[in-house]
């Protein structure tokens, strides 16, 4: 993606439906955490930073899914 993207804004596709990331946490389809490399570490991403275009980033899931950035 060319622009920021908040978290409110990713929807998760697993066992063919669709949830807002927050709604796959609660799940327990998706991981809380979202993991960001900076430099030589990764960290956590803070719970009200976004994504930002060219910064690596880790999502866990505990099956298989897909995610869409809008």
């Amino acid at each position: 993606m060319n622009k920021t993207v908040d978290l409110g804004n990713i929807t998760v596709n697993a066992d063919h439906k669709r949830y807002k990331y927050p709604e796959a946490v609660e799940k327990g389809l998706v991981s809380a955490f979202i993991w960001k490399y900076e430099g030589e570490d990764w960290t956590h991403l803070g719970e009200n930073e976004t994504l930002v275009p060219g910064t690596a980033y880790l999502f866990e899931s505990t099956s298989e899914s897909k995610l869409e950035f809008r």
